[in-house]
C-alpha cells in the first residue's frame, strides 16, 4: 500500500510515503520486498521530479505546522525518495536493479539543491554503488567523482565523511585517482589527515628533534626517536618552527633547509567544530603558502597548485561558503537524524584508505611527499584503530619504494613501529605490514634496523599463518631480506628453530603466490652449502622436482632459480635428476619469456654438470632448443646455452671413445 501511494497524484503524499519506505527499507527483509515489487521504478520516477516544473503543485504544510511552498513540497518529495534509495541500494540486488534506471545521470542534478539531507543520500547512493566495480567508470563519466572531491571541503563533517568513504571505493579506479589529484583532492586529504591525527598526537616541534629526523646516521639517532611519546610523532619530519606563547599555533616546514625556497610551509589553527554526533575536538585548518625560490629548485611534478580555498567547493553548488553555528548545529542534527551517528575515526579511515589508492599511481607518491604526508603516517601506525593502522601500513607500502620517502619513514621512527605490529593477529593488518616490511628491506638503512628489532625472526614466524596470502607477503618480504644481506644471514637462518623445515613445507601449499614466494627465499637461502645440505635433508630436492611439471607461468621463474641454487652442488643435481626434474626443465625454454629462459638456461647447465642428466637432456629434446639460445640477446642466456651443450657434447665424445669410434671433432686434440 505504501508503494502505491508513492505514485499518487499529489506530491506531498508521494513525498510522505517515500519517507516511511526509506525508514522501514533499513530492514533487509522490506528492502527486499520493494526490489520484488518493482518499486524502485517510482521512487526513481520521483527522485527525477524537476522543482522547476512544479506548476500546478499546491503548497503544503510540514509536521510542525509550518508552511511550504510548491518548489519546497517537490524538494522534499525528492529528498524523501532520495533517502529510500540509499537505503534500498544497501543491497546488492538493489544495486543491480538501479542499473536499469540509469540514475546516475540524474544525481549530479540533484546536488545543486540546498537541501543539506538531499545531498547526503545523494552521496549515500554514490558510496553504495561505487562497492560494484561496474559503477566505477559510469561515476568517473558523468563527473560525480568531481563532486566528491568538492564535497570533501564541506563545512559538515557528515558530509564530508560520507564523500570520503564514496571517493575511498571509487579511489579504486586509475581515472578517478588522477582526477582526484589533478583536482586538487590530494592537497584537501593531508589537511583532513593532520586534521583528524590531531586529537590523538600533540604537535611538538624543537631544533633538537629537527637534527634527529632530517640526519642521515640512522644507528645513532633511532635510539631517540623510540624514546619519543606517541604524542610528539607529528613533527618529526617538520622543523624550525618557533614555540609561541599560543600553544595552538605551530608551524612546519618540510626539510631542514627552509631558506633555500621552493617548500611549503603548513600553519596550522585549531577551531571549534560542529558535530553533535561525536565529541567536540579542534579542527585543523592548513594553508600552504609557497616561500621565495631563491635557488631555482623545481617543484615535483604534480605539487603545483597548492593553496587551499574552501570556497571552491561552494562553486557549483547550492550552499554558502561561510555558515554560522545554529545553521551548522541545526544541519548537522538533520544530517544525524538521516544517516545515524558517526563512529570514532571514520573520517580516517575513509581518508587513509584513498590515500592507499592514490599512491598506487607512482606518480602522485611525489606529490603526497611533498605536501609533508610522510610523518603524519609514520605517525598514526601508533593509532589505536586497527583498519586506519592497517591502511597506513597499505600506504606505507606503496610509498617506501621511492628511496627518498623509505628514508623519512625510517628517520621517523616508522620501521620499529612496522616490527611491532607482526605481533598482532588481524589478517589484513598483518598483510599490510608485511608488505610495508618488504617495500623497506629494500633500503639498507631500513633494512639494517629491521634486523636489529628480530624483524627477520617475526616474519618467519608468519609463515605459520593459515592466511595463504600472509604467508606469500611474509615469505616475499625474507626473500628480500636475503637478497639485500646476501652474506651475514646463513647463521642466522639456520638460528631460527625449525625455520627452514617450515620454508620447505611451504611448497605444499595449494596457493600460486605461496609456492612461488618460497621458491625465491629458497634460492636465496640455497647459497650457503650448510642451509642448502639442512633443506635437502628436509626433501626440498623432491618437493621441487614435483612442482616442475607445473604449467604456471608465474610460478616458473622462481621454480627454476631455486633449482639452478640448490644445483650449486653437484650431489644435489643428481638427486635432482633422479627426482625428475630434467626433462620438465626442458619444456620451459619453449617460451619467448626472458624472465622464464634466463633461469632454466642456468639450471640447465647446472644439471648438465652431472653425466645422467646429460643423457636426459638429450633424450628430452633439450639440444635444438638451446642452440635457439645461443642466438638470444641476453649475454647470461647465451653463456650458459653454451655450456650446457659443451657439457652434453664432451659426455658424447666420452662415450665415442669408449667404442672405439673416431669423433669428427675432437676438442682436446683441436
Amino acid at each position: 500500500a505504501v508503494q502505491q501511494l508513492v505514485q499518487h497524484r499529489e506530491v506531498q503524499v508521494r513525498g510522505l510515503a517515500a519517507s516511511v519506505l526509506g525508514r522501514v527499507c533499513r530492514l533487509p527483509a522490506a528492502r527486499s520486498a520493494v526490489i520484488k515489487t518493482d518499486g524502485l521504478s517510482a521512487l526513481v520516477e520521483l527522485v527525477r521530479l524537476d522543482p522547476n516544473s512544479s506548476t500546478g503543485v499546491g503548497g503544503g504544510v510540514t509536521a510542525a505546522g509550518g508552511v511550504l511552498s510548491a518548489v519546497q513540497m517537490v524538494v522534499a518529495a525528492v529528498e524523501a525518495a532520495g533517502r529510500a534509495v540509499w537505503a534500498i541500494s544497501v543491497a546488492a540486488a538493489g544495486r543491480e536493479e538501479l542499473l536499469k534506471y540509469d540514475l546516475l545521470s540524474t544525481l549530479p542534478l540533484l546536488l545543486h539543491y540546498e537541501s543539506p539531507a538531499l545531498q547526503q543520500a545523494v552521496i549515500g547512493i554514490l558510496h553504495q554503488c561505487l562497492a560494484e566495480e561496474r559503477y566505477r567508470e559510469q561515476v568517473e563519466e558523468v563527473g560525480l567523482s568531481s563532486a566528491l572531491v568538492r564535497f570533501l571541503q564541506d563545512p559538515s563533517l557528515r558530509l564530508q565523511c560520507l564523500a570520503a568513504q564514496a571517493l575511498a571505493r571509487g579511489s579504486k579506479l586509475e581515472a578517478t585517482r588522477t582526477r582526484l589529484v589533478e583536482e586538487g583532492g590530494l592537497e584537501v586529504l593531508v589537511k583532513l589527515l593532520v586534521q583528524e591525527s590531531a586529537p590523538y598526537y600533540h604537535v611538538r616541534v624543537t631544533h633538537r628533534r629537527q637534527s634527529h629526523y632530517h640526519g642521515s646516521s640512522v644507528g645513532g639517532d633511532l635510539a631517540a626517536f623510540q624514546d619519543l611519546r606517541k604524542g610528539s610523532m607529528l613533527d618529526e619530519a617538520n622543523a624550525a618552527a618557533n614555540t609561541s606563547e599560543n600553544q595552538s599555533q605551530s608551524q612546519l616546514k618540510p626539510d631542514g633547509n627552509q631558506n633555500a625556497g621552493g617548500g611549503h610551509s603548513v600553519s596550522i589553527n585549531t577551531e571549534k567544530r560542529v558535530s553533535t554526533s561525536s565529541p567536540r575536538r579542534p579542527s585543523v585548518v592548513i594553508e600552504h603558502k609557497e616561500h621565495q625560490n631563491t635557488e631555482g629548485t623545481d617543484k615535483p611534478e604534480g605539487a603545483s597548485g597548492l593553496s587551499f580555498k574552501p570556497e571552491r567547493a561552494y562553486s557549483n553548488f547550492g550552499f554558502k561558503s561561510v555558515v554560522n553555528n545554529e545553521e551548522a548545529e541545526a544541519r548537522e542534527a538533520l544530517l544525524e537524524e538521516e544517516g545515524g551517528p558517526m563512529r570514532e575515526s571514520e573520517l580516517l579511515e575513509a581518508v587513509t584508505a584513498i590515500l592507499w589508492h592514490v599512491v598506487c599511481s607512482p606518480a602522485n607518491v611525489e606529490a603526497l611527499k611533498a605536501l609533508n604526508a610522510m610523518p603524519v603516517l609514520v605517525a598514526l601506525l601508533d593509532h589505536s584503530n586497527e583498519k586506519v593502522v592497517s591502511q597506513v601500513a597499505g600506504a606505507l607500502a606503496e610509498v617506501a619504494v621511492v628511496a627518498e620517502c623509505c628514508g623519512l619513514l625510517v628517520a621517523g621512527g616508522g620501521v620499529p613501529k612496522l616490527v611491532a605490529l607482526l605481533r598482532r593477529t588481524a589478517p589484513h593488518l598483518l598483510l599490510n605490514v608485511t608488505r610495508a616490511l618488504r617495500s623497506c628491506a629494500r633500503n639498507s638503512a631500513a633494512l639494517a634496523v629491521l634486523l636489529e628489532q628480530d624483524g627477520l625472526r617475526l616474519l618467519w614466524s608468519h609463515l605459520k599463518s593459515s592466511d595463504h596470502r600472509i604467508q606469500a607477503s611474509a615469505a616475499s618480504a625474507i626473500c628480500t631480506c636475503l637478497h639485500q644481506q646476501k652474506s651475514g644471514l646463513a647463521e642466522e637462518v639456520r638460528s631460527l628453530g625449525g625455520g627452514i623445515e617450515l620454508l620447505v613445507a611451504l611448497l605444499e601449499s595449494p596457493s600460486e603466490a605461496v609456492l612461488s614466494a618460497a621458491c625465491a627465499a629458497i634460492a636465496r637461502i640455497a647459497v650457503d652449502p650448510r642451509n642448502l645440505a639442512i633443506m635437502t635433508d628436509y626433501g626440498a630436492v623432491t618437493c621441487l622436482s614435483r612442482l616442475a611439471v607445473r604449467e604456471n607461468s608465474t610460478l616458473r621463474p622462481f621454480l627454476a632459480e631455486a633449482i639452478a641454487a640448490c644445483c650449486i652442488s653437484r650431489d644435489t643435481g643428481l638427486l635432482f635428476g633422479r627426482a625428475g626434474a630434467v626433462a620438465p626443465l626442458v619444456q620451459y625454454l619453449e617460451t619467448s619469456d626472458s624472465q622464464i629462459r634466463r633461469p632454466t638456461c642456468r639450471a640447465l647447465y647446472r644439471l648438465s654438470l652431472e653425466p645422467e642428466n646429460c643423457v636426459t637432456l638429450h633424450q628430452s629434446g633439450a639440444v635444438p632448443l638451446l642452440l635457439e639460445m645461443l642466438s638470444s640477446s641476453d649475454e647470461v642466456v647465451q653463456e650458459a646455452a653454451a655450456d650446457c651443450l659443451r657439457n652434453i657434447r664432451l659426455l658424447a665424445l666420452r662415450r665415442c671413445k669408449g667404442r672405439g669410434v673416431k669423433p669428427i671433432y675432437d676438442p682436446d686434440k683441436s
